[in-house]
């Protein structure tokens, strides 16, 4: 296990070792400030020497992730969404360049800027409060729903439906953007040894958190902002040979079985494990759900609705029916699992999916 605070740099995956003031793309943007780092890539806010009023976020990839198909895959996958028209809750992107440092090759990709995961809602919370309010759910699952929709209409799978890939929004004005830094000003970083006794210059992850939304914001103030479906480089079309590389405790089970058929129901099963992660800020599954025995599944079915009713996200009342919601994406079958279209018209989310005026938050 790595000891890097952040991203470990140290790691054969190559990830992109940045600092602040860094010129890449020869010349044309300068780092500000790190926005956060995963498994494949980290992420830069950047500004652009052709135009100072254009602010954009920089996911670069690791030297791994740029030579196998995962780079190639998100850019792909985001073109095909640009010309289908769905530029609504998914990550808009720019430019996409390459950048050569300590003899390994990034793939860049530029993005509008976003800010952190839904999942910062709870970073100040205490573990038996670690749960966002279930109205603020089901306006995430709404805006899932609706990406979704789009997305399999044009026979994409996500491939990653997880609480940390819903982002929030964060400004995206320059002069907005430098008076939010202003109040909090970018880290500089540190040396970090890591093995052999390498000095690595890591720099701490600061998201965007803009727009002063919290746990316990009302309902209206959750349907006024535009929550973003994002990372596409677990993304998939549709094919007889799909196979999907996310987190492996949110896949579902035909997943983890050989040749199986893979399918756009894939997104469904892993909404399922985000509403209840978000509703109890715990994982449904320890770990992939296809090695469970069916005794050991029904189990963890069966403690679902005792889970719900433990929180204080939610009346009894209300558990009874979330948990009812979350068994339905959880089918074993993939056949027996509805539609996201199918699902964004069930009662339970349409009963969350109010605007932001408040009057159909008092006349649902």
């Amino acid at each position: 296990m790595s000891l890097f605070p952040e991203e470990p740099l140290d790691s054969a995956v190559g990830y992109f070792p940045g600092h602040l003031n860094q010129i890449i793309n020869n010349g044309r943007w300068t780092l500000i400030r790190k926005l956060g780092w995963g498994s494949r890539s980290s992420c830069w806010l950047a500004t652009d020497s052709e135009d100072p009023e254009n602010i954009r976020a920089i996911k670069i990839y690791s030297a791994s992730a740029s030579k196998d198909s995962s780079s190639a895959n998100e850019r792909n996958i985001l073109q095909k969404l640009r010309d289908s028209g769905i530029l609504s809750n998914v990550p808009v992107t720019g430019d996409t360049f390459y950048e050569e440092t300590e003899g390994r090759t990034h793939f860049c990709l530029v993005l509008h800027v976003l800010g952190p995961s839904i999942l910062s809602l709870l970073d100040d919370s205490t573990e038996s409060e670690r749960y966002l309010p279930l109205h603020a759910v089901k306006q995430v699952v709404g805006a899932v729903l609706g990406v979704l929709c789009l997305l399999h209409k044009n026979n994409i799978i996500h491939g990653a439906v997880t609480p940390d890939n819903v982002l929030l929004p964060s400004f995206q004005q320059a002069h907005s953007i430098r008076d939010f830094m202003s109040n909090d000003p970018s880290n500089f970083g540190q040396n970090f040894a890591g093995r052999e006794g390498r000095a690595y210059h890591v720099v701490k992850s600061q998201p965007m958190n803009t727009y002063g939304l919290k746990r316990d914001s009302p309902a209206t103030d959750f349907a006024s902002i535009q929550l973003d479906l994002s990372n596409y480089s677990h993304a998939r079309i549709v094919s007889e040979n799909t196979m999907l590389d996310a987190q492996s405790n949110f896949l579902p089970p035909e997943a983890s079985i050989e040749g199986a058929s893979i399918d756009t129901k894939a997104d469904i099963w892993m909404l399922g494990c985000t509403i209840y992660t978000l509703l109890t800020g715990r994982e449904l599954f320890e770990n992939a759900p296809g090695m469970l025995s069916p005794e050991d599944f029904e189990k963890v079915l069966a403690a679902i609705r005792p889970d719900l009713s433990a929180t204080k996200a939610m009346s009894r009342d209300d558990a009874k029916e979330t948990a009812s919601i979350i068994k339905v994406c959880l089918r074993l079958d993939p056949t027996d699992r509805p539609t996201a279209s199918r699902l964004l018209g069930y009662r339970w989310v349409q009963s969350g999916m109010i605007c932001s005026c408040g009057w159909c938050a008092s006349n649902p």
